[in-house]
């Protein structure tokens, strides 16, 4: 008994010197622990923090042996096996880890998260919507839900708007305003067990009584601080989860970076540093930039009030570390989300536009939104081209004789209709024809296993398929090389990956749905006058694709003239971009 007592003090003692910052200490005396479960749970959670995950896997494979009754342990280990690709291991630990406790919402919205990564995604649906019957408030699971029922085919824009309302009501509802998680929110909720691991630390949010705040506009007059007339900058916060090349670096910074500074100031409230260099752009271009990670969504909106912002632009919407709670609350007299991130409307009725282009919102046929469409000229995104591209290469199909057709789209992406579609494809393809297919998950060998059953099921033998798993950016670049043409993905179009093809010289042949989500590459092909590559059924898509490679000669021509026109079509001229942003946040001013 005393030797368990002594590991306990021991252990104790570890959580302390890490809690004080002394990781390396903490990590010496939890190692001399060794054979004793929560130590090596420990130990595993910090050499996650260190992103040494073979370390971290090692020790969480140890406390799951020796602790195998603790659904905690199964819970953090999953977590780590998830981030490592594993994702069939992953699978099976949060499996055992509800097994032990029926009742973990948690460990049910991380299975989501793991099915949705193999392309499971009506799995990950009923995993969600599991989480969220055990916790109805679980904030995270909210939006988790609501992300994944737009890979869903049978969601409509109707049943997207219903369930994008239910989240955003958790938001309205002030005693849920808690500081963030000073981690990821969107894919790891990790709640502690005694002696095992130490939960997230927290600062208590402070008193509200709404004194203060601006009104949503539904049937309020809005509160102007200095009169819509101003001889100043306007001010414009944005609120951001976090600033890397994927999606803002990409998408946003180019067209931010030109706005006229004498007429518009920039502040930006980050809830996640980030070193990146998309991250250093945008601070270069604002007037200030706050770090909001560790205040509640009070006190980050009395920040945003003491600022005096005029207009508050949310870049995150329900991705990952946002913060709708900040927005929920009303700080600016004016509120924009930006469809960068994400595309559809939070549903806050604090929220009052939606900046986005007429194409993602057909100004005739809107799907169903909240917030109003703010519409800007060209595309609702400025693309900002990967610096050191490696240049376009030869067209494969002169040199094959076949045509080479690819999906560089998340797996999740890629629905039993899209391969059916796919399967008739190929079936009408020259022979010789493939199939190339990249994904992070693939990295994990029982995925690409099911993958290749779901193709066989449609008629494509895996001799016609090249499956790629995970790549560094660049590497991306470079695979297009080895494709003919690109084919997008339904009722979830591909965004970046589109751009990026077109940048590679891959023509992209799409087929657009009714919600925002599905409208990406064709708002895209419209801007950059390739309307012809727009499909508006089956059959009409694979005759697109038949057509672009039925003369290679031609498809080499445009392969080699696509990278220049891109760039010199409005979706890469970030003047003119920034000129169409400073019209609509003054319309949405003067509104």
């Amino acid at each position: 008994m005393s030797g368990m007592s002594d590991n306990l003090a021991q252990l104790e003692a570890a959580n302390r010197l890490a809690d004080q910052g002394l990781t390396r200490e903490a990590m010496e005396l939890l190692a001399s622990l060794d054979g004793f479960g929560p130590a090596h749970a420990n130990l595993a959670l910090l050499f996650e923090q260190k992103q040494d995950l073979p370390a971290a896997l090692h020790h969480h494979r140890q406390a799951a042996a020796l602790m195998p009754a603790h659904a905690q342990v199964w819970f953090n280990a999953a977590n780590a096996l998830e981030q490592a690709r594993q994702y069939g291991e992953s699978e099976a630990a949060c499996r055992q880890a509800i097994a032990l406790k029926p009742d973990f919402a948690e460990a049910w919205h991380n299975l989501g998260n793991c099915l949705q990564e193999q392309g499971r995604v009506a799995e990950a649906d009923r995993a969600f919507r599991q989480a969220l019957t055990l916790r109805p408030g679980f904030e995270t699971a909210l939006s988790s839900h609501l992300m994944n029922l737009h890979y869903l085919p049978e969601a409509t824009p109707e049943a997207i708007f219903e369930a994008t309302k239910q989240c955003a009501a958790h938001f309205l509802a002030h005693d849920h305003l808690t500081p963030s998680h000073p981690g990821d929110l969107g894919l790891n909720v990790n709640r502690s067990l005694k002696q095992i691991s130490r939960a997230d630390s927290r600062v208590k949010p402070e008193p509200f009584n709404g004194s203060g705040f601006f009104r949503s506009a539904l049937g309020q007059a809005r509160i102007w601080p200095d009169g819509k007339r101003l001889s100043r900058p306007l001010k414009i916060g944005l609120l951001c989860a976090y600033v890397r090349r994927h999606p803002l670096g990409s998408l946003a910074v180019a067209g931010l970076e030109r706005l006229d500074r004498k007429r518009f100031s920039l502040t930006a409230y980050v809830n996640q540093s980030s070193l990146d260099s998309s991250a250093q752009r945008l601070r270069a271009a604002c007037n200030a930039w706050r770090e909001i990670g560790h205040l509640s969504d009070e006190a980050a909106a009395r920040q945003i009030q003491t600022d005096k912002i005029d207009i508050l632009v949310d870049l995150a919407g329900h991705t990952r570390g946002h913060r709708l709670g900040v927005m929920a609350l009303k700080p600016a007299p004016v509120q924009i989300h930006w469809g960068a991130a994400y595309w559809n409307g939070p549903g806050l009725p604090a929220i009052d536009y939606l900046l986005t282009d007429r194409i993602e919102v057909p100004p005739d046929h809107p799907p169903p939104l909240l917030e109003r469409p703010l519409y800007l000229q060209d595309s609702f995104a400025c693309f900002l081209p990967p610096e050191n591209a490696p240049p376009i290469a030869a067209l494969p199909m002169l040199e094959r004789g076949a045509p080479s057709f690819a999906s560089f789209n998340r797996l999740a992406k890629l629905n039993d209709g899209v391969l059916a579609l796919w399967g008739r494809l190929m079936a009408k393809a020259p022979k010789g024809a493939r199939l190339i297919v990249q994904a992070h998950a693939f990295d994990d060998m029982a995925v690409q296993a099911h993958f290749l059953e779901r193709l066989a099921v449609r008629g494509i033998d895996a001799t016609r398929v090249e499956l790629i798993g995970a790549l560094a950016p660049d590497d991306v670049l470079r695979a297009y090389a080895r494709a003919d043409i690109a084919l997008d993905s339904f009722p979830w179009s591909g965004s970046i990956v589109t751009l990026e093809a077109l940048f590679m010289g891959l023509p992209v042949v799409t087929w657009p749905h009714p919600t925002i989500a599905g409208r990406h590459s064709a708002s895209f092909l419209t801007t950059l006058g390739e309307t012809g590559w727009i499909a508006t059924n089956e059959d009409a898509y694979i005759a697109k694709a038949l057509d672009l490679v039925a003369d290679a000669k031609r498809l080499a021509g445009i392969r080699q003239g696509l990278r220049d026109r891109l760039r010199a079509s409005p979706l890469c001229d970030a003047q003119r971009f920034a000129g169409n942003l400073e019209a609509a946040l003054l319309l949405a001013w003067e509104g």
